[in-house]
């Protein structure tokens, strides 16, 4: 509540319910005051993160969306679903088991970020050992896959595709920059279904 006041200028009045989402949050404010909140929110720092703040649509929360709007939101979170079972399944292989496999490349650092197309965001990851090239993998341009911390232990992960690669890295495209827990994070990338 202090944030929405000291750094989004909003009256504490003026804020309906929060409801919090692990570390996600929704908070129902007015029609004339998104806009502005929105832009003095999104990007604010707030410990070592960045907050990401945008708007939705009053159809969303009151039930009144249309077919193709609650199907979008459906295939989200069907997809957000599978990616949790999915990294919740990965992680019982060793990292090393799992690079074994072909479907995963584990100790990776970003190496390198650029602008995409349709507002994605391209990082490309290489081993942390700059010396060492990628071992053998299944992975390859095209392939959906999921990026995350390879130590995390919050089961948090970011939905790519693989949009390049060479004998020394890959390059991912991303909806948005993924936010790791660790300063010094390392990565590891793993085979996602569509």
């Amino acid at each position: 509540m202090r944030l929405l006041e000291q750094v989004g200028g909003l009256d504490r009045g003026r804020v309906g319910t929060i409801q919090n989402h692990g570390r996600a949050a929704t908070v129902e404010v007015p029609d004339r005051s998104i806009d502005k909140l929105v832009s003095a929110l999104d990007g604010t720092p707030l410990g070592t993160q960045h907050i990401r703040a945008w708007r939705e649509t009053a159809a969303a929360s009151t039930g009144r969306e249309d077919h193709f709007q609650r199907l979008i939101r459906l295939l989200e979170m069907e997809a957000d679903a599978e990616a949790a079972r999915a990294l919740q399944s990965i992680h019982r292989l060793t990292p090393a088991e799992a690079e074994q496999t072909g479907t995963s490349l584990v100790d990776l650092t970003i190496r390198d970020s650029d602008a995409g197309l349709g507002g994605r965001v391209l990082i490309t990851l290489g081993k942390r050992d700059m010396n060492r090239l990628l071992p053998w993998t299944r992975l390859g341009v095209g392939s959906p896959v999921l990026l995350s911390e390879q130590e995390s232990q919050d089961g948090e992960g970011w939905r790519a595709i693989v949009c390049g690669r060479s004998s020394d890295s890959v390059q991912l495209a991303l909806e948005r920059w993924p936010e790791p827990q660790g300063s010094r994070p390392v990565f590891r990338i793993d085979s996602a279904s569509d």
